[in-house]
């Protein structure tokens, strides 16, 4: 895991799957943050990018969660937004904003899963923590709703990652869980079954 400094856009889009968290407010958002990072784990992303602002707390979280738990999984935070979403479609990759005003995830689906899976296009989930910018409405390749109602966007992305890698979910929870379980069987913390 590394920090970005804010301003700086170093852009990389070999990670398939990155999150976007948007409008972080340190104090006010920082277990909700906190808790989106560890969905975007569990449910199959690489990494998320906390945009425009510190989050030293929420980086720390997720690599104590990664060492324990397995895996790649980083998170990066004070990086640049829309210089980020600007380089990530420079790069060819496919941005995705969260949002209660988009078009129903059902009707985006299957041409964020074209993308996504056959032309195998990286893929930018942004969410908000409070109101977006109408840049970035402008800059998403997909405006989508989870619901058309008010909730969480720890739910909304939940939701949008099942949809679009059921199995990959299923497999990569199930790996790791059978990983923990060896670690935890050298250490004789559990017996085999």
């Amino acid at each position: 895991m590394q920090n970005s400094n804010m301003g700086r856009t170093n852009v990389t889009v070999e990670p398939s799957l990155v999150v976007l968290r948007l409008n972080h407010r340190p104090i006010r958002d920082e277990r909700v943050t906190t808790h989106l990072c560890m969905v975007a784990r569990a449910f199959g992303a690489d990494g998320v990018l906390i945009a425009d602002t510190k989050a030293d707390e929420q980086v720390k979280k997720m690599k104590e969660l990664s060492l324990k738990w397995g895996g790649g999984f980083w998170v990066r935070d004070s990086v640049s937004s829309m210089e980020y979403i600007e380089q990530w479609h420079k790069q060819g990759g496919l941005v995705v904003h969260l949002t209660m005003y988009g078009e129903p995830l059902e009707t985006a689906l299957s041409e964020i899963y074209y993308q996504f899976h056959v032309k195998s296009r990286p893929l930018m989930v942004a969410v908000g923590a409070s109101k977006v910018r109408p840049e970035v409405y402008r800059a998403s390749d997909f405006n989508v709703s989870v619901r058309s109602q008010p909730h969480s966007e720890i739910s909304a992305l939940a939701v949008f990652i099942d949809k679009l890698m059921p199995f990959h979910n299923e497999l990569s929870t199930r790996s790791q869980t059978l990983q923990l379980r060896a670690r935890l069987r050298e250490k004789g913390g559990i017996s085999p079954r």
